[in-house]
Parts: structure tokens; sequence; C-alpha cells
């Protein structure tokens, strides 16, 4: 997903280590320039020392004296880093003895002028994220990225899902979430909506076939029963075959009929059960009950065990489908996205108000970590890794000191040459 937004040409990748080198190049040759005009004042100095007159007076001294600032100055820029010839003179290698200092100094200054929330926010302001991402996301090109981006690092997370740990806290929770729950109230607002929406009809019809359907099966068992306990004349006569045909009967009569008497009575029967289920402390406690003992059945925690395996499963096998929904589902949400922050500008002021607002914030609360990171990874830094990045970096300018240093030197010893001798 690295390359989801290409990066800023000036933060193309390897554009830094080509920066670094083209430092220490430039770097190289300050030094060899600087160094070139030392030798050429020394050299300078013994061709002119062996010479007569005015003017190889002159010359002398001028490179006499240029050799006094270049070495004067090639003291004070290397002493900034490391001990001169590497002798140990006080007060020099000044920037390793003192990089803790100078990591603190560093991180504070910048805490304290570039992230402070007025400057932030004032900064931040200028910037319009919002229609940045809106244009962006209008782009089909660009969701089809993130799409792809997506999909081809969905199979890896789904992996990383697929952890012991997580399906434990997942069965966990599910588990105990699900004892906690009291469906006392679910329960009623179901009877309810039952009653309401004439539902207890239904539930008539239902007993009515039920009960057909069980009379039908077990006639024969239930006569069997009945002939038990009856005398015997009354199985001679076919008593009990002729009652069971008439309840047939009354069953197919009131089934067909939806204002028989009995089946009124059947309705009302189911209403006044289910106002009794519905008003009962009761009621509330067998529904919890019963989840209680669904819950602990062996085969409901397999069930809850598996779940997250079959989730992880099912959105893999959509991911890796050509038709996938997930696929189409984000392509379809960031179009909207893109679609509705550019035509809607109070959704574009309210997330650039949000953009704002984290960036300021995070600037706040993160600021004196800021400071701690530079100040501890400058610590960390070893020597000569202090010396390396610093003088890589200034190190160049430095060395137009030590030119300077030569070339005002040679200057200030021939303006006093000529006022020893003139005056």
């Amino acid at each position: 997903m690295a390359d989801l937004i290409p990066p800023p040409p000036e933060y193309a990748p390897g554009s830094f280590l080509a920066g670094e080198a083209e430092k220490r190049a430039g770097l190289k040759r300050m030094r060899i320039a600087a160094t070139s005009l030392l030798g050429l004042a020394a050299v300078v100095f013994l061709f002119a020392h062996f010479q007569e007159g005015f003017y190889w007076g002159l010359l002398e001294s001028v490179a006499e004296a240029s050799m006094v600032g270049a070495l004067a100055d090639w003291f004070a820029v290397t002493a900034m880093f490391r001990r001169p010839l590497g002798l140990p003179i006080p007060h020099t290698a000044i920037i390793p003895h003192n990089k803790q200092r100078i990591g603190r100094s560093l991180g504070g200054f910048v805490q304290r002028h570039f992230l402070t929330p007025e400057l932030i926010r004032a900064e931040v302001a200028k910037i319009d994220a919002a229609g940045y991402v809106a244009d962006w996301l209008f782009n089909p090109e660009n969701t089809a990225r993130i799409t792809q981006a997506v999909i081809d690092n969905a199979p890896l997370v789904i992996d990383r899902l697929n952890d012991e740990r997580i399906r434990s806290f997942v069965h966990e929770n599910i588990t105990s979430r699900a004892a906690e729950a009291d469906l006392g109230p679910l329960q009623r607002r179901i009877i309810a909506v039952v009653i309401r929406e004439g539902n207890p009809e239904r539930f008539g019809d239902l007993i009515l076939a039920k009960a057909s359907d069980f009379l039908e099966k077990n006639e024969r068992s239930i006569i069997q029963a009945i002939e038990s306990q009856v005398p015997y004349w009354a199985r001679i006569i076919g008593l009990i075959e002729l009652a069971m045909g008439r309840v047939r009967s009354v069953l197919a009569e009131v089934a067909a009929d939806p204002r028989h008497p009995l089946r009124r009575q059947l309705v009302s029967a189911v209403i006044r059960a289910l106002r009794a289920q519905q008003n009962s402390p009761e009621g509330s406690e067998w529904i919890n009950d019963l989840k209680r003992r669904v819950l602990s059945h062996p085969e409901t925690q397999t069930t809850i065990g598996d779940l997250w395996s079959r989730l992880l499963a099912a959105l893999r096998a959509d991911v890796s489908a050509e038709d996938s929904v997930i696929r189409s589902q984000i392509q379809r949400a960031a179009t909207t996205l893109g679609t509705e922050m550019r035509r809607d500008r109070a959704f574009q002021d309210a997330v650039n108000g949000l953009f704002r607002d984290a960036v300021v914030t995070l600037a706040a609360t993160q600021g004196p970590k800021f400071v701690q990171l530079v100040e501890n990874r400058i610590s960390a830094w070893s020597d000569a890794d202090v010396i390396d990045r610093i003088e890589v970096n200034v190190g160049r300018d430095l060395q137009f000191i030590r030119i300077n240093g030569t070339l005002v030197g040679g200057l200030v010893g021939g303006l006093l040459y000529l006022f020893v001798r003139l005056f």
C-alpha cells in the first residue's frame, strides 16, 4: 500500500540519499579548496622570504598573515567537531561533548517556534485537506487503486486475525454479553407486536393445524389408550371411533370458519396467555433461563467457538472472488465519498475543521514527546555519528570560514606591512 499515494518529487524514494551524497561531495571540494589556499599561502611565503625588495616583502607579509588566518580558522572549525591534531586542548570537540544539550535545545527550539498551537492552526488553515481528498477520490483510477490495495492486503489482515487469542476473546465476549443480556424486555416487545399485528389469529391457525396433524398421526395410539379406560360395551359399539371422528370434524369446522365460537375462544385464550407471559416476572425468568440453557449447551459453545473462523473464511472467500461484494462496496463507498465531498461545501468545511483540530491537538499533546525524542535520538548517536551528521549538513559552509580567514588575513597582513613601511 506504500504506493497508494505517490510522494511529491522532492520526497521521492532515494532523493534523500542522493542529496546526502551531493552534500558529502560538496564538503570534500570545499575542504580541498580551503586547504589548497593554505598550501598556496605557504608556498608563496617560502618563495618570497628568500627574495629582496619592497614588493617581495609585501607579498611575504600577505602570505604570512594568510597562513595565520587560515590556521586560526582551521583550528576554530575543527575544534567544533574534534580535537585538532588529536591534542587534548581544552574547549575543543565542542559538539560531541555537548550532544545531549544540543538535542534538548534543538527539540525545545522546534517546539517553541514551530509547534505552537497558534502557528500550527494558522498554517493548517491554508490546507484544503477535504478538497484534496475529494478531488483525489473523484478520479476513478484512484478509487480503483484504493480498492485494489485493500483487496491485496485483506488476506494478510485476515491471517493476522485468525489467531487463537482473538478467537478466545470473541468467544468469551459473545458468551458473556449474551449471558448478561436480559431478554425479558425483548420478549415483552415481541409479544406486544404479536398482539398488535393480529398474529394471535395465526397462532390459532397453527394450534388447530398441529392438533389435526397430531390426531391423524396418533389416532390409533389415542384410541388404544382410551379403550383401556372405558367399559367393554363402549368398545363394541365403536363409541371411541365415533368420538374421534367428531373431534376431527369439529377441528375442521373451527379451522374453516374464522367466526366460529370455539375459534374465538381459542384466540382469546392465546391472547390471555400472551399477556400473562408479557406481564409476568416468571415469563422474563423463563426466557432468561431458556437463554442460559441454550448458551450452556455444548453445541452452542462449539458454534460460538467456530463463529470467528467461519466469518474470516467467508471474508477470505469473498475478497478472492472475481465478483467480490467487499470490492464493489469499497469502490462504491470511495466514489460516493468523493462525489459528496465535492458537492457539499458544508461537508468539506466540517472535514477541514476536524483536520485542523486533529493536527493542533496532535502538536499540543505530542510536542513534549517530540522534544524528548530529539534529545534521546541525538544522545543515542555515537560521537562519530553526531560529527558526521552535522558536518555533512553545515561543514561545507564552515569551509568558507577557512577561505575567508585566509583572504582576510592576507589583506590585513598587507595593510599592516604598508602602514609600517610607509608611515
